[in-house]
């Protein structure tokens, strides 16, 4: 049984020094691209873009971060919210 895959590995085998050094040379290539890289996480730029609380959090970028959930207590009679009717 004379597979394809078994002619190349023969070949491979055959040529392992030459193998060896196209691997090689492959690797430093791909290494030398390496000081340009960035690699970086965005956090901002996994968010849906279509949610309302997202388009919130666009709208005002100085208020927090996506990772803090802010409650704004008000009260609509105007009396302060540290009292006990508030509070509980």
């Amino acid at each position: 049984m004379n597979t394809l895959r078994f002619r190349i590995a023969r070949w491979v085998v055959a040529h392992r020094a030459s193998v060896g050094i196209f691997f090689i040379l492959v690797t430093l290539a791909f290494a030398a691209g390496m000081p340009r890289l960035d690699i970086r996480t965005i956090f901002a730029d996994l968010l849906p873009s279509d949610d309302p609380f997202v388009q919130t959090y666009r709208d005002h970028p100085n208020f927090g971060n996506p990772l803090t959930v802010t409650i704004m207590v008000k009260r609509t009679d105007g009396k302060k919210i540290y009292n006990q009717d508030t509070l509980q």
